[in-house]
């Protein structure tokens, strides 16, 4: 009878000694992460176990289980590239021989383009966005009337190329380096 007596009295203080260890049945323990105030309103009158955990027989609380959900951030999302710059090339027109000198100047805050387009005589003020895949748009409106529309993307550092259009069917392509 006496070694019963002992694993009862030692089973006991094991118990106690986990739960003095993971801080349960103190002050300091709050499973929500939330001030004592908010879980201690949580309880009702005739409850000794704070929301989210169950108590035993001795009125020690018990934490619950950690949640196995997956934490749901929002991934980084990539990086705008950079193409403001002064490019040289040439622009085609379908169905016409031959290529036509164009320049352009891109400046660039975030993923919002402007800048000045020369084609000849013509001078274009250009708006546009660029996406993180490298593609962009951008609208051409020219001084002495016109407007344009260019698309296109980065092929390699200091290399842009696309098409353009004055509506929905493209015109021809362009091909610039930067430099």
């Amino acid at each position: 009878m006496k070694w019963c007596n002992l694993w009862r009295v030692t089973a006991s203080l094991l118990v106690c000694a986990i739960f003095a260890l993971a801080g349960c049945g103190t002050s300091s323990y709050n499973p929500t992460g939330r001030g004592t105030s908010e879980r201690t309103s949580q309880r009702t009158a005739n409850s000794t176990a704070p929301t989210g955990g169950a108590s035993n027989t001795s009125g020690t609380n018990i934490p619950s289980a950690p949640s196995n959900t997956p934490s749901t951030s929002t991934p980084t999302p990539p990086p705008i590239p950079n193409i403001a710059c002064t490019y040289t090339g040439s622009f085609t027109r379908y169905g016409q021989a031959g290529s036509y000198p164009m320049q352009i100047s891109i400046i660039q805050s975030g993923p919002t383009l402007s800048g000045t387009t020369t084609e000849g005589p013509a001078v274009s003020r250009n708006t546009g966005t660029i996406f993180p895949t490298g593609s962009f748009t951008m609208t051409e409106i020219f001084s002495g009337g016109g407007i344009a529309y260019l698309g296109g993307s980065r092929v390699s550092s200091g290399h842009l190329s696309g098409t353009w259009s004055m509506g929905s069917n493209p015109l021809g392509t362009w091909d610039v380096i930067g430099g």
